[in-house]
Parts: structure tokens; C-alpha cells; sequence
């Protein structure tokens, strides 16, 4: 298949991206789990998930994501096609 070899360091940034991303979908993923105890079953956070999933991308769409924190691990990995953003970067090191 004649593919380049992958050099250390941009396998390196490419995990730490990742990890990185993993970190706080699991971070917002935390009220989902409280919607589920205090519902007490899969109604309450499927429709929360559902919510916040539609919200999000509205409000990414808007240009306020960096705001919004369901937004924030899809604009920070880079996933709609756009860099990360300084203010993403800002929220994310505090």
C-alpha cells in the first residue's frame, strides 16, 4: 500500500488530541449520569442526551459553542472540520 511511515511526534499530538477529547466528553457526560439516578431509569438522561446533542449543534452553528459546554470536546477535537479555537484552549487549561 506504500504508506509513509508515522512519525513519533504526530502520532504523539494525535493521541494527545484524542485523550484529551476523552477527558471531557467523559467530564460532560457526568449530569447524564445524575439524570439517570434521579429519573431512576433511561428515559430521563436519553431525553436530556437528546437535548443537549440538539442544542449543542445549534449553538456551535450560531458561533457561541466555545460557550456552551456540550459544544466544547466536538469544537476542541476538531471534528466539524475547523482548528481549535484560543478561547476553547482558554476554558479547557482552567
Amino acid at each position: 500500500m506504500q504508506l509513509p511511515i508515522l512519525e513519533t511526534k504526530i502520532l504523539s499530538s494525535l493521541l494527545w488530541n484524542y485523550f484529551i477529547t476523552t477527558f471531557l466528553t467523559i467530564l460532560v457526560g457526568v449530569p447524564i449520569a445524575f439524570f439517570a439516578l434521579l429519573g431512576k431509569g433511561y428515559l430521563a438522561p436519553l431525553g436530556f442526551v437528546a437535548l443537549t446533542l440538539v442544542l449543542a449543534q445549534v449553538i456551535a452553528a450560531i458561533g457561541y459553542g466555545s460557550y456552551f459546554p456540550w459544544s466544547i470536546p466536538g469544537l476542541y477535537s476538531g471534528a466539524g472540520g475547523a482548528t481549535k479555537t484560543c478561547w476553547t484552549n482558554t476554558v479547557i487549561q482552567f
